[in-house]
Parts: structure tokens; sequence; C-alpha cells
């Protein structure tokens, strides 16, 4: 009888499982090393929170980082920060080795992707076997191709620990199955997580909290010998844990309020603004969806929760196969999911607003587990009725079949990967060189702007660049946590003010001011989106304003933001605002002794 090319492919997996697994990992990562290649292409200028990251770069060593990325943290007066540094120290190094560019970052932070995803198959595999690594394997090539290489390449905070989180629940599981040797690496990279965003700091402490409790559970044949490695690896994860908070820890002792005072603060705060229990439980199931945002990178946040509720039913429905068929492995899996689920709830139903999707993308993660865990389950009930589908050739073609199918799409996307916000980043590009040759090297400068689209993006962007090009350039004391404290200028510490000024009617407003200088300017419209954005801008305050909504519409043309950032905005007013923000409008760079009053 002739052998089935199934069963003659999985013979041949089982003889080289070592091969097939590091070919898989390979090939799942290979789409990450095109994005790279393909964003060199590209002449790329920073804004906003990603020049702030890469600000943070050039502070080694003389200033090195102490805390996270700003965020929406404390107040506009005392803004605060994510918890911690390790978004930058993590990537210092790759970034400074290949040439300390904009394209150095992205590539820095794809390489911190790729090893989270390649240490998250290895940790699976020691705790569970070449099968099981093969399925995270696949988990996270999938991921990655939903998630996309635009966001899995760029320093943005929300982001960077999107695969780490991966590694993070699959390394709590390792340890819940008593693989004491990954407990330092479950802190690491937790903490990692933690103090890229606040966010995953409940969920973190519950994963480590969970995966403990479940390796110290009473086992009769553990030796002394075994609680001598528990107490060891305990003692390595402790000083681990230690090492990697002390940078906070110091900005606390240093600051008056400390960075965790603030985030402390905003916390309590929060309490009165967050949407709630139904609208937060509608969010965490629409990210559960199976065939939705973690497995086709829809990015969608209004779905159906319907999907994701079928997908928690069918995953109760293996967590009972794994008890009465004493799985103990995917029972542990299990409850590290439960601990991890429950998290995200309480996450999504804190949530200050509805239109934050890039705050609940790590939900994802625990989708694609959710149905690992599901279909592993199925396997087992399959195998015991002696069904086909069972098989270990069946299991490992389906994985294969997907993973390849995936990474082909995911590569496809890579190719033509573009960087982030290159509307701005062309006009920075074409701002800095004509500031940059006005200016005296042996002054400072004070930056501040007046910015309806970027929120300052454009701002932060020409800092950079006039940073990298070797001039001392600060901001005022409200913008402490941006750019750091180091860089703040007090009243007298400055020669001149440098003023970033979007919009025509504050440019020609600023050209009236006695005393300002214009230094650069650009457009990078043409004649026709230009009417398109004035027309625009005069539909959304009439239609805002019969709504009720004067006090928006009476806001537009200081920040559009007001309007997309207000959850009474909705329907055609959202979308004219968001189109607007696509179309951009012009900006020029004045140079003043003091501050430019009444913009």
């Amino acid at each position: 009888a002739t052998t089935p090319l199934t069963e003659r492919f999985g013979g041949w997996t089982r003889r080289n499982r070592r091969i097939v697994l590091v070919a898989v990992a390979v090939v799942g990562a290979a789409p990450m090393a095109v994005a790279v290649v393909a964003l060199s292409r590209f002449t790329w200028h920073p804004i906003g929170d990603l020049a702030q990251a890469m600000l943070r770069q050039l502070s080694f060593w003389h200033d090195p980082p102490l805390v996270g990325p700003a965020g929406r943290i404390g107040t506009f007066a005392r803004q605060g920060n994510h918890p911690g540094p390790a978004m930058f120290w993590f990537t210092w190094p790759l970034w400074r080795l290949l040439g300390r560019s904009a394209w150095a970052y992205q590539a820095s932070v794809a390489a911190l992707v790729v090893a989270s995803y390649a240490a998250a198959v290895i940790v699976a595999r020691r705790a569970q076997g070449w099968m099981v690594a093969l399925s995270v394997a696949v988990v996270g090539a999938v991921l990655m191709r939903s998630y996309g290489a635009t966001a899995l390449t760029q320093p943005w905070n929300p982001y960077v620990p999107l695969i780490p989180f991966l590694l993070f629940v699959v390394t709590c599981w390792a340890v819940a199955r008593r693989r004491w040797v990954f407990l330092p690496l479950a802190v690491l990279v937790g903490s990692f997580c933690v103090q890229c965003h606040v966010g995953y700091a409940p969920t973190v402490a519950v994963g480590i909290a969970v995966a403990m409790v479940l390796a110290l559970l009473p086992d009769p044949r553990r030796a002394l010998s075994s609680w001598r490695r528990v107490l060891a690896w305990t003692a390595v994860a402790v000083v681990v844990g230690a090492a990697m908070w002390t940078p906070p820890v110091i900005d606390q002792i240093r600051h008056d309020p400390g960075n965790f005072s603030i985030l402390l603060q905003t916390y309590r705060d929060q309490t009165a603004d967050v949407i709630g229990f139904r609208s937060g439980t509608r969010i965490w199931l629409t990210q559960l969806d199976p065939f939705g945002n973690w497995l086709f990178g829809t990015r969608s946040i209004s779905t159906s929760p319907l999907p994701g509720a079928l997908l928690l039913v069918a995953w109760a429905g293996s967590v009972v196969v794994a008890w009465r068929h004493r799985i103990g492995a995917l029972l542990r899996l299990d409850i590290v999911l439960a601990g991890q689920l429950a998290c995200a709830w309480f996450w999504a139903i804190r949530l200050d607003s509805e239109r934050f999707l890039y705050l609940v993308e790590w939900f994802w993660v625990l989708t694609g587990l959710l149905v690992f865990a599901t279909a592993w389950a199925a396997r087992s009930v399959a195998l015991r009725r002696g069904w086909s589908v069972g098989s270990s050739a069946t299991a490992v073609a389906v994985a294969v079949t997907v993973l390849v199918a995936s990474t082909a799409s995911f590569t496809w996307s890579a190719v033509g990967v573009s960087p982030p916000d290159m509307r701005y980043s062309r006009t920075v590009g074409a701002l800095a060189p004509p500031v940059a040759a006005a200016l005296d090297r042996s002054d400072t400068y004070l930056m501040t702007w007046v910015d309806p689209d970027a929120l300052g993006g454009n701002g932060f962007g020409l800092m950079l660049e006039l940073e990298r090009r070797g001039f001392h350039v600060g901001a005022g004391p409200s913008r402490s946590a941006p750019v750091e404290p180091h860089r703040v200028l007090e009243a007298g510490q400055y020669d001149a003010v440098l003023t970033v000024v979007s919009g025509e009617a504050q440019i020609a407003a600023a050209r009236k001011i006695p005393g300002a200088k214009e230094l650069a300017f650009d457009d990078h419209r043409d004649a026709a989106q230009r009417a398109e954005y004035d027309r625009l801008r005069t539909e959304v305050i009439e239609e805002l304003r019969a709504r009720g909504l004067g006090e928006v519409a009476d806001g537009i043309h200081a920040s559009i933001w007001i309007g997309l950032n207000d959850p009474r905005v909705t329907g055609a007013p959202f979308d004219k605002l968001a189109r607007m923000l696509q179309i951009g409008q012009a900006t020029a760079v004045f140079e003043s002794k003091q501050d430019l009053v009444g913009l």
C-alpha cells in the first residue's frame, strides 16, 4: 500500500524535529528581515512620540533615560511617563552599532521582535515539546503578520511589547510547568512590557503570581534538591527584577513628584472617566474574535462581540476536556490564560475612550493562545476516539500550511512597507535644512509650537533633527516628560525661541508679530487639497454647531484632535476630521527673542 503524503511528511518531520523547528522559526521571522531591508529605501524623519523615543537614544550616556515614554498620564502641567526605560536600553546597542540613524532604530526594534518570537518558540519546546513549540511558532507568525511590519518596526511604546508579551505568557506557562529556570526570563520580559506601557502592569503581576502558585503546588516527587533549585532561580529572578526597576526608582527619589507618584495619582483620578462594564466588555470580546483582528489584522474595535463569546465558550469546553482527561500541561496553560483574560477585561472596562485600539491590541496574543489551547483539547479528543484527523502527521501538516500561507502574505506586505507618518516626515525634512542654516551653533534655542494637526509632532521632529546636527535645543518645563528633564529650559536659559507654526491662519498671524523672523516654510499640498481642507473644516464646524457642540467647534482651529477625541463626535464630522488629518496644513518656523503671543 502506498503511504499517504501526509503520513510520509509526518514521519520525516518526526525524524528531523530540530531542523523542522528551526526552519519554521526562520520562515516565520523572515518577513521582518524583508521589512527592514524595504525600510532602508526611505529617508525618514521621526515625528511626535517616535522623535521623542529617538531623543532618548541621543541621551546615552550623559543622561541615560530613567523612565519610559511620555503618555496620557498626569496633567498638562505635570505630564507623566510610562514606568520604565527598558525600551530605550534594549534597543540602544544595535541602534548604535548600525549607525544611529532613524532606520537603525527601526532595525533594532525589528530585531527585538524577532528575538522575542524565537525565544517564545524555544521556551515552548522546553516546556512541552516540539509539537507545542511548532504551534507557538505558528501563533507568533500569524500575530506578526496581523500586527504588520509598520507597527513592529517603529519605536512606539504600545507596539514594541506586543510580541514580547507572547513570550511573557509562554514563559509564565513554562514556570507553571515547574521550569524554574525561566522565572528570571518571565520577570525580565514582564518588566519590559510594563515599562513600555503601564497597561501591562496588572497582567504581568497576575501572570507571574499565577505561574508561581501553580509551580509550588504540592508535589510528593519534589526532593530537597528541587527546593534548592527553586530558591536559586527565585533569587536570580529577584536580582533581575531589581536591576530592571532601579532606574525608575532613582527617578522617584530624584524628583518631586516622582513618576511613580504621578502614575498612581492618574490611576486614582481616572476612576470617574472610564467607559465602564458594558462598553469595556464589548471591546474585550471584539478583540477575542477568532476570525477577527488577531487572524487578519483588520484592526476593528466595533465588530460583533458574538464570535469572541463563542471562542470563550469553546475554550471553556477545552478546559473541561483538560480536566477530565488529566492533561496537566494544557490545564496549567488554561489557568495562566484565565488570569490574563481577567486582567485584559479589567483593563478594558477602565479605558477612558472606545477609540484607541492600540490600547487593546495586546489582547490578540491571548486570542491566538486561546485558539491554540482549544485546538490542543480538540486534538486530544480526536486521538482518544481514534480519528485520523488527530494524528501528529495531520497536525504538523496543518500547522506548516498555516505558517507558510501567513508568512507568504506577510512577506508580500513587508516588501511594500513604509515608515509611519511620512507626510509629516517630509515636512520635517523640508524644514530642518533651512532652519539649521539660519541658526548659530553657539546659541541655545527654546522650541515651541502651534500645531492643530500633529499634537506637536513636527516640533518634536524638528527638535530631534537640530540636536542631531549639533544644536543645543530644549523645551519648556511643561514638556519635561516627552523631552526629558535635562532638555528643559527655564526663562533666561536660552538665547532665542523657535516656534513651529502649522495652519495658514496661524502662519499669517505669526508673520505680523514684530520681531518674528520666518526661517522656513513648507506646504506639501496641491491646490485641490488646500481647497478640500478648507471646505471640510467649514462643514465640520457647521455640523458640530448644529449638534449643539459649539465648544468643540470653537476648538477645531486650535486642534482637530479636540473633535477626534470627543466621544460625542461621530459619523460624518468624525470622518471629515480624519480626512483633514490626512491632508494636513502648511507649516512654518519662526525665530524670535520671546514667545509668539496671540497665535
